[in-house]
């Protein structure tokens, strides 16, 4: 792979992060496509304690959990977030969106710990996996997210078959196109 290539890669992985604002499995309710891309994350100065205290009264409420995950993951408290989703998904184990956001909270600690990297960016890859194979129809953001997991883990064959994944389940949307975008710009012989 050539300089320009890494270089487009990095800053196209950098650009990809999740943004709540945008993301479904961050409000009350859920699109039917859910998820999101790997988009821009903004830390934000955010009072967690009422979402803290929502779990601690009542470790059952899975709304509440995945509220505090979805802060947790905004906030960029990856490892904190990492099990919030965990112990949401043992409630909810079927959900996808918050299955993707489990692995985008692992791919961002591989990003940042360059000793982990390697398993975490594995533990994204699976989590994502799981989350496409479980919905119950097919679900566009883990496809697209397992694509650039797999961009980064330098697994080109791989990421290329989830970027196919995208643009046969709708090329006309965002992601779609992005994997479209993709898939040009990181062409497999």
């Amino acid at each position: 792979m050539s300089v320009v290539a890494i270089l487009a890669l990095l800053g196209y992985g950098a650009y990809l992060l999740i943004d709540h604002e945008k993301s479904p499995s961050s409000s009350s309710s859920s699109p039917p496509e859910g998820g999101s891309p790997i988009a821009e994350i903004r830390a934000r100065n955010v009072d967690l304690s009422p979402l803290e205290d929502a779990v601690k009264s009542n470790p059952a409420d899975a709304g509440a959990r995945l509220k505090l995950a979805n802060a947790l993951e905004d906030t960029k408290q990856f490892d904190r977030a990492i099990a919030e989703y965990t112990n949401y998904l043992k409630l909810k184990p079927k959900d996808p969106d918050a299955r993707t956001d489990l692995g985008i909270c692992y791919f961002q600690e591989g990003l940042a710990d360059s000793a982990n990297r390697g398993t975490l960016l594995h533990d994204a890859a699976a989590e994502m996996e799981q989350a496409f194979t479980t919905a119950p129809h097919p679900h566009q953001p883990s496809a697209f997210n397992l694509g650039i997991v797999y961009l980064h883990l330098n697994r080109m064959e791989e990421a290329d078959r989830w970027f196919r994944k995208v643009v046969s389940i709708d090329a006309g949307s965002e992601l779609g196109k992005r994997a479209e975008d993709m898939l040009s710009q990181h062409p497999i012989p």
